[in-house]
């Protein structure tokens, strides 16, 4: 999560929004708790969180079996490659994001693009 919050201040001015989505700790309310909010903050995860709507957490959530789960979509909601298990180290995951943006940069020639594979571990 700290590298997640490094690269965010790097990839903003390229347009980078990255975006937590709390899913395994929230209270009896389903807002974010306050243990989330302890690993949010004792993880210096600088960047915004959500706990997603019970009709979300379905659509979004579904198929996801690991946490952390890492997803990649464009600025037009385009899903960009496979999703991501695990962590990754700063250099990482600035090479995953280097590497997305040169394909949304291309995906934005086409209509409607496919998902192209991520990496493994790094």
């Amino acid at each position: 999560m700290p590298e997640l919050g490094a690269l965010a201040s790097k990839y903003s001015d390229k347009g980078v929004q990255i975006l937590g989505i709390v899913c395994d700790v929230n209270d009896a309310n389903g807002a974010m708790g306050e243990a989330a909010r302890a690993i949010v903050s004792q993880c210096n995860a600088n960047y915004p969180h959500m706990v997603l709507s019970e009709s979300l957490k379905g659509d979004i959530l579904r198929g996801i079996s690991s946490v952390p789960t890492t997803m990649f979509f464009d600025n037009e909601g385009r899903y960009l490659c496979s999703n991501i298990v695990g962590a990754k180290s700063y250099d990482g995951w600035a090479k995953v994001l280097d590497d997305l943006l040169g394909t949304a940069e291309a995906y934005a020639e086409l209509p409607t693009p496919t998902p192209t594979p991520c990496y493994g571990p790094v």
